[in-house]
């Protein structure tokens, strides 16, 4: 939107280009606010059903994470589905960080790598809705895809499994009170930054030109993404220092 302010201020412009760009910019504005809307009551129904009061609530923060890297009309499903995803690896990552005790670290990780409904048992009362919200949500996922696209959430429940056992790692660690190198820490918070998952997240959404090729890629964790892990993890400890 700063830009078609600057544009019509340039000394010769297009009047059509800036009316259809302030068209197209209102009505992506409304696609945005309805898909907040949604995600908002998604967000709430699962917030209050799994009773977690020590879990951030931050919807609106994650949508805002969203639509800055998928702005886009055409990624509507793309938005939806990565916030979606983002909102349920938080309670996770919360539960791991400051919550359960290393005990139930263990069990959250040993039922999350299980990935069935029947383990749930091991898990004490109050994390049993968030392991059945957390599969159930991930069914609806895979429904949404296209037939030909359902393979993608091989990769989701991978990444998502492997985010489960970094984070017992971390929890293992500050039980010991150990400090780690910077090598080792970097080797684990590129992996808790959430971004190699998230990554794959993002493709789940998009179209044919996410080809298996790409998710194979994606899932080796290659050098980009190491990259981004390494920007986003030493920015947050920055912050939080």
């Amino acid at each position: 939107m700063h830009y078609i302010d600057e544009y019509e201020q340039e000394g010769v412009y297009d009047g059509m280009l800036l009316e259809l760009s302030r068209l197209n910019f209102n009505l992506v504005r409304i696609l945005h606010l309805k898909e907040l809307k949604d995600l908002s009551l998604w967000w709430r129904d699962l917030y209050e059903t799994m009773k977690l009061p020590y879990a951030r609530d931050r919807m609106v923060e994650i949508y805002f994470w969203t639509y800055g890297m998928l702005h886009e009309e055409d990624y509507s499903r793309a938005r939806i589905l990565f916030a979606k995803v983002f909102g349920m690896v938080s309670l996770l990552d919360d539960t791991f960080d400051v919550h359960a005790t290393l005990e139930e670290c263990h069990k959250l990780n040993e039922a999350m790598q299980r990935w069935d409904e029947n383990e749930v048992s091991i898990l004490p009362e109050y994390l049993h809705m968030l392991y059945i919200k957390t599969l159930g949500n991930f069914k609806e996922f895979e429904d949404a895809l296209e037939p030909n696209h359902k393979y993608r959430m091989t990769y989701i429940k991978k990444a998502y499994k492997l985010s489960s056992e970094y984070y017992l790692r971390e929890a293992v660690l500050s039980s010991k009170k150990y400090r780690p190198s910077f090598k080792e820490h970097e080797e684990i918070s590129n992996m808790t930054s959430g971004l190699p998952m998230l990554t794959l997240v993002t493709l789940m959404g998009y179209g044919d030109v996410a080809t298996q090729e790409v998710f194979e890629w994606v899932d080796r964790v290659p050098g980009m993404v190491r990259a981004g892990s390494q920007v986003t993890r030493f920015l947050n400890d920055m912050s939080s220092y």
